[in-house]
């Protein structure tokens, strides 16, 4: 809202912001703050201008508008992430020095948020997935980790699950809220970037009892969505009925 802190007292267990938008000063009463200062690229001792370069833009490939320089690492954006600067850092290197065309897989982020629990996803959420390709050719499939025993035991009820599919079972996205949710998300992740489908998971032995069920129970439920998607399976429920 483009408004402007100018104080922030305590006051008992609540804390007191002065601010000022739109000519107007507003008092609010909050329970906390937080505080996101930022970054930037640290570029200004590069002299860029005698260069020929106006600022840090770049194109898909990380080149930038002189054509024998690339922008790499953080520098290039648009996150601030040590995979994607890794990412950016090889890609800028090998269509610089080798010649290889390779762009970053932005669509194959990773994200975490450091919280209590954890939240993990990849991919679109639900509702850039109906956004995209409607609602009537999705399957989203929820696991609260209270139905897995490996979460009972270690006391982690509190954990959710939801993976964003099309009807064939290829994976759009998917979010998991836990302590190690980063860590549960890698097979799944995994699955998505190499284009495995969901139900594709069902066939993996998985250890018992762990938390690993989280996704192997989904991956059941997509593969009966597969079968049932087979016309020789629509017509035999058509013919036998009572064989359902």
């Amino acid at each position: 809202c483009s408004a402007t802190i100018s104080s922030i007292l305590n006051e008992g267990d609540r804390k007191i912001l002065t601010c000022h938008a739109s000519g107007k000063k507003h008092t609010i009463s909050v329970d906390a703050v937080l505080l996101c200062a930022g970054r930037k690229a640290a570029i200004d001792r590069l002299d860029l201008a005698a260069t020929g370069l106006s600022d840090a833009q770049t194109d898909r490939s990380l080149r930038t508008k002189v054509p024998h320089i690339y922008m790499a690492g953080d520098a290039a954006g648009p996150w601030f992430m040590t995979a994607i600067a890794e990412e950016r850092g090889a890609c800028a290197a090998a269509r610089a020095f080798g010649f290889i065309k390779t762009y970053p897989r932005y669509e194959q982020t990773l994200w975490n948020t450091v919280s209590a629990p954890n939240i993990a996803r990849c991919g679109l959420s639900e509702d850039e997935a109906v956004a995209r390709y409607g609602k009537r050719s999705l399957r989203v499939y929820r696991f609260p980790f209270v139905y897995s025993l490996g979460a009972q035991i270690e006391q982690r009820t509190e954990g959710f699950a939801k993976f964003i599919c099309k009807k064939n079972g290829q994976i759009l996205g998917a979010h998991i809220l836990d302590k190690d949710a980063e860590s549960l998300m890698l097979p799944v992740h995994t699955a998505r970037a190499l284009g495995i489908p969901l139900s594709k998971l069902s066939s993996v032995p998985h250890h018992f009892p762990g938390t690993s069920d989280i996704y192997k129970q989904p991956a059941r439920r997509c593969y009966l969505d597969t079968i049932n998607r087979n016309p020789l399976v629509t017509l035999l429920q058509i013919l036998l009925p009572h064989k359902r």
